[in-house]
């Protein structure tokens, strides 16, 4: 070993994405080691075979010096990611003994974790220009003086939050308490990951859930220059309809903005459009509809959500029961005439992801804080969307951070402490045996409500 400096968690990131590809597969560990090792770094190559053959990793050593937080990291020189070991450490001697087969602990296991995330969502502001009835954003802020809302977040934040983790991250999530295309500083924003995506010469997918309505506005179109999923939130397939649900929202603009997005002739291949439909008493008889809709516009995805927590907005006792026989009904009718449409249906339940085999008895598990986290306009991180009590601290040092490190290890020993961790530790979606349901009772999961932010599930 050559004894060099040791190296942080962002350094190896950044070194790995500037790291030229080299033709041949085989000769892809290789070429790494040797940028480490003219760099001056320790590392060295590590073997292991496995059911798909033999994969070279190079194993690299990091840390501050001192001996609780030095180790190792381990970089993957085909997917060109790196990971680090169970509960946040790092990987030390007895790990790499322990695993015969990374290719296979590293893609099946949930204890093996990447240094960056793979996905940052960004809560970027608190402006809205509707007023949705089944929204306690709104009454929320229907409630307070402007001065208390949230703050937009500005493209310097989002800029200094992503380039510690540019080398590995594949996509961002431009979300918000209101509209994200109501920030003032939106094309700043989309003109800089597409500035950070060409510096890395490779995009970042920039995944948006707008209510549609500015999508026309100044260079808001430019979204669709770059890939990701573009989700229009529409919640009826006919005007008066939409615009008794959507106060404020002109139907003629989103209509027309949709087939804007569909048809543009500079949209990214790998853009994709799809619609978010909240389902609740107003508009069920419209489920059905809404599937006839999209398909005829040839978009690519519909979800349909559970409206849920309406007791505390204007659509009070319009809640919906998950299995209602009304909502299956219209779903397996849009899948039965539109088999082009790809349905994720979260309202029912049931095209929720399988749980992976770790899973404590009794318990399902999350993985997300090993593979994304949120950040709001302040600039700090937060577990996900529904976690945002939970304060992990500025979001550039939040990924190897003591608290996420302690979630993660406490999500894996199946019990996260309701003190430190609330939003988390009330989580149906850590609380539920089986939350992917079985064959014989797909509606198993009607009490466990989806996160209110979607995005297509696809096939890896």
């Amino acid at each position: 070993m050559l004894g060099g400096p040791l190296m942080q968690f962002s350094d190896v990131d950044n070194l790995v994405a500037t790291t030229p590809r080299v033709p041949r597969i085989s000769d892809a560990a290789a070429a790494m080691a040797a940028v480490f090792q003219q760099r001056g770094y320790d590392s060295q190559l590590l073997a292991r075979t496995g059911p798909g053959g033999t994969r070279t990793f190079l194993v690299v050593r990091l840390g501050d010096g001192s001996e609780t937080t030095a180790g190792w990291a381990v970089v993957d020189p085909v997917d060109r990611h790196v990971f680090t070991s169970p509960d946040g450490r790092l990987v030390q001697p007895a790990d790499l003994e322990a695993q015969p087969d990374w290719a296979a602990a590293i893609g099946g296991d949930p204890a093996w974790w990447i240094s960056s995330p793979r996905a940052i969502n960004f809560q970027i502001g608190d402006i809205c220009n509707m007023h949705c009835v089944m929204c306690w954003q709104d009454r929320r802020r229907k409630q307070q003086p402007r001065s208390q809302w949230l703050p937009e977040m500005t493209a310097e934040t989002l800029r200094a939050v992503i380039e510690p983790h540019l080398g590995s991250l594949h996509s961002v999530e431009l979300v918000s308490f209101g509209e994200p295309m109501a920030n003032p500083q939106f094309d700043e924003i989309v003109h800089t990951l597409g500035a950070l995506g060409h510096q890395r010469r490779r995009p970042i997918e920039a995944n948006i859930i707008t209510n549609g309505s500015l999508l026309h506005l100044r260079r808001h179109a430019r979204v669709l220059h770059q890939p990701g999923d573009l989700t229009f939130s529409i919640d009826a397939a006919d005007g008066d309809r939409y615009e008794a649900i959507r106060l404020g929202g002109r139907w003629d603009d989103v209509v027309r903005n949709l087939r804007m997005a569909v048809r543009h002739p500079q949209r990214h291949a790998a853009r994709r459009i799809g619609i978010n439909m909240t389902v609740f008493a107003a508009n069920l008889d419209g489920v059905f509809a809404m599937g006839a809709f999209a398909a005829g516009l040839g978009i690519d995805y519909l979800s349909i959500l559970h409206g849920d927590g309406l007791d505390a907005t204007a659509a009070s006792g319009q809640q919906l029961e998950r299995a209602h026989p009304s909502l299956v009904d219209q779903l397996d009718r849009i899948r039965r005439s539109f088999p082009w449409l790809h349905l994720n249906d979260y309202a029912t339940g049931r095209t929720l992801p399988a749980l992976p085999a770790r899973t404590q008895p009794g318990r399902s598990f999350c993985g997300l804080p090993w593979r994304q986290m949120d950040v709001g306009p302040d600039g700090h991180a937060h577990p996900c969307c529904r976690a945002y009590s939970i304060d992990l601290g500025p979001a550039a040092e939040a990924w190897t951070g003591e608290p996420l490190r302690e979630l993660r290890r406490q999500i894996l020993a199946g019990a996260v402490d309701d003190q430190r961790f609330g939003a988390c530790a009330r989580c149906p979606n850590l609380g539920i045996a089986d939350r992917a349901g079985s064959a014989s009772d797909p509606l198993a999961v009607a009490d466990a409500p989806p996160a209110r932010r979607v995005i297509p599930l696809r096939a890896s």
